[in-house]
């Protein structure tokens, strides 16, 4: 938790204690990233999809079996969340895109 206050702080804002991020929060945090002098960028389709659950925690196999994980919503619904619309649509204003 202490790297989400960082995190959080260097971004200048709050976020709720519990729930989701706030869509204008998860964006803030990806434009963040973006800001790195980086070619390339990588998005977590789970992010995109407002998920709170992490998947693929190294070193986890019977305590918590997160590769058997399903993803909802569906890969199409996930570019249609109010978050992803966020991410996606201030990425492609801080990287010049056409959304």
């Amino acid at each position: 938790m202490a790297e989400r206050g960082t995190l959080l702080e260097a971004l200048g804002t709050q976020a709720p204690q519990a729930g989701p991020l706030p869509p204008d929060i998860a964006a803030a945090i990806h434009a963040y990233v973006s800001a790195a002098p980086s070619l390339m960028l990588l998005l977590q389709a789970e992010d995109l999809a407002g998920a709170r659950i992490g998947v693929n925690l190294p070193g986890t196999d019977y305590q918590r079996p997160n590769w058997r994980y399903r993803m909802t919503p569906d890969a199409h619904a996930v570019f249609e969340t109010p978050v992803a619309h966020a991410i996606l649509a201030t990425l492609a204003e801080r990287r010049n895109l056409t959304p």
